[in-house]
């Protein structure tokens, strides 16, 4: 199903004020971009969701729209994913890596059959 891209940013949006203070004081130099390709696949899952990591340049979170897209067949599942792939995403800017991001992931619960890797 296709989303206004208003849509997304509402419940980027949320997502963000929702964080803790303690994790959204410390987040600096971080830009949000929309990818309007669909990406391929990494294995059987679609990529959601990138960070890149600069020194030089400000650190970027791209969300794959077309990819969410895909995954979402309402607005309250694509809600549910953006929460996701922004916590997850963050979670990689504070340092985690894969395997720590699943395990937080399935002990809070917030990782559903929608989300992929990213």
């Amino acid at each position: 199903m296709q989303f206004p891209q208003s849509v997304f940013e509402k419940y980027i949006n949320q997502a963000l004020l929702a964080l803790p203070k303690r994790f959204a004081g410390k987040i600096e130099n971080l830009v949000l971009v929309f990818d309007d390709q669909l990406q391929p696949r990494q294995g059987n899952n679609l990529i959601l969701g990138n960070i890149l990591r600069s020194n030089f340049y400000p650190n970027k979170i791209t969300f794959f729209k077309k990819n969410i897209e895909t995954v979402c067949p309402n607005e309250k599942i694509l809600a549910d994913t953006l929460h996701h792939v922004v916590y997850h995403e963050l979670g990689h800017y504070f340092g985690l890596g894969e395997e720590q991001l699943r395990r937080k992931e399935q002990k809070i619960n917030i990782y559903h059959k929608y989300a992929a890797d990213h």
